[in-house]
């Protein structure tokens, strides 16, 4: 394997570790036994088994999951060290910065995943809607405040970025209810309405 093939592994492996994790939630017990069937994963993964098994190697190989047999069934179980390593990336989660004035622009996502990444799709929307967006239309969600690290760092962990886009917008339809949904949910407060 050429080294900058190396390199891609490593890279997207974590984003493969959030994907297990998010297959598995929530079947876990208290002794850490966070497993799943290979073929189940593998379907669910949506990706190239050959990139799979690449990925898997890597995983394994850094003590963050384990491969193993029972039943003549092959499992995935993420370790006590994996866990450790979803909690630390998880913390390092960006967050939305608020700025001392709302610029009076909207911060418009949209995404269109396919119906065979249904469960990356709900996970995203629901993501959006506990970060405090806005749905206007399906699909379609806005926010007042640059947002675009953050967006870009949860479609990766799911795996579904290529159907994410964000932009900008200075008028949305109906922009009165929005404004009003996000003073209710305090994201914006009177002062960012005034006029410079």
């Amino acid at each position: 394997m050429a080294k900058h093939s190396k390199e891609i592994v490593k890279l997207s492996a974590v984003s493969m570790l959030f994907k297990l994790a998010q297959i598995l939630i929530f079947p876990y017990t208290a002794d850490y036994k966070f497993r799943v069937k290979a073929e189940e994963a593998i379907d669910e993964l949506d990706l190239d088994r050959t990139e799979i098994q690449a990925k898997i190697r890597y995983l394994k190989k850094i003590g963050l999951i384990e491969t193993f047999v029972e039943n003549k069934e092959r499992y995935f179980e993420i370790t006590a060290r994996g866990f450790e390593k979803l909690k630390k990336h998880q913390d390092k989660n960006p967050i939305i910065k608020r700025p001392e004035r709302w610029d009076s622009k909207w911060r418009v996502v949209i995404f269109d995943v396919p119906d065979k990444k249904k469960f990356e799709r709900d996970t995203f929307r629901l993501r959006l809607l506990g970060m405090g967006f806005v749905k206007v239309q399906e699909s379609v969600y806005v926010y007042p405040f640059e947002c675009a690290n953050v967006i870009r760092y949860q479609s990766e962990l799911l795996l579904i970025e290529k159907y994410v886009l964000v932009m900008i917008s200075e008028i949305i339809q109906g922009e009165e209810e929005v404004i009003e949904k996000f003073l209710t949910s305090g994201i914006l407060q009177k002062n960012d309405l005034k006029k410079s």
